[in-house]
């Protein structure tokens, strides 16, 4: 995220703040009126599931299924600042993962919400922690949450 970004998000945030006093709430929304240009963001991606694609009668059907399984296609990632996401081809994964920070949570498999909460709650916890630390250093913590 760069500077005016930043500044950006910090300036709606403290509004947003003085209206409800609520600072959880308060993050979420300021996080989410900010739009961060993919070119500004640090790559922090959450892993959000591993699929496989199977056909049916009516079409191909992507199904989320375990991470080694050996009929699985692609991985799937979200970009906390940007909500970008990525679909990965398991054979491009490795040089994808060395590219980026990717943060792992732990995954409940017939669960696909859970994955997206755990994307909310790095985004929640980075832009949290922006307004109290810098950027870097708050990148620096979630960049040691990698598995």
């Amino acid at each position: 995220m760069n500077n005016s970004e930043l500044q950006t998000y910090l300036c709606e945030y403290k509004h947003i703040l003085k209206k409800s006093s609520n600072k959880e709430e308060a993050v979420i929304k300021a996080a989410s009126k900010v739009q961060i240009k993919e070119e500004n963001s640090n790559r922090i991606l959450v892993y959000v599931g591993t699929y496989k694609v199977d056909k049916y009668i009516t079409g191909a059907i992507e199904l989320l299924t375990y991470e080694n399984d050996p009929r699985a296609k692609y991985k799937k990632y979200i970009d906390i600042e940007t909500g970008t996401q990525h679909s990965v081809n398991i054979e491009n994964v490795k040089e994808f993962e060395k590219e980026n920070i990717v943060i792992y949570r732990d995954i409940v498999m017939n669960n696909i919400m859970l994955h997206y909460q755990n994307y909310s709650d790095v985004r929640n916890e980075f832009f949290e922690g922006i307004l109290t630390e810098p950027q870097e250093k708050v990148v620096l913590k979630l960049a040691r949450k990698v598995q």
